[in-house]
């Protein structure tokens, strides 16, 4: 049996160039500041945030922590 090598692959989705990615090591609880400074910088960038409840004493606070 042989294989056409022009048939398109069925998994291959159009995905558009973005360049390249780099991961950061941060110190610990810096990582929003950090992506405000890149921000600032017009560098892209990916930090997923989860919101949370934190209670101190009877309030109740809700915050955006990261992954």
């Amino acid at each position: 049996m042989t294989r056409n090598a022009t048939a398109p692959s069925p998994a291959q989705p159009d995905i558009p160039e973005v360049g390249d990615w780099f991961v950061l090591h941060t110190r610990s609880r810096q990582e929003k500041r950090l992506a405000a400074e890149l921000s600032a910088m017009g560098i892209g960038v990916f930090l997923p945030l989860v919101r949370q409840a934190r209670f101190y004493g009877r309030r109740k606070v809700m915050i955006e922590a990261p992954m």
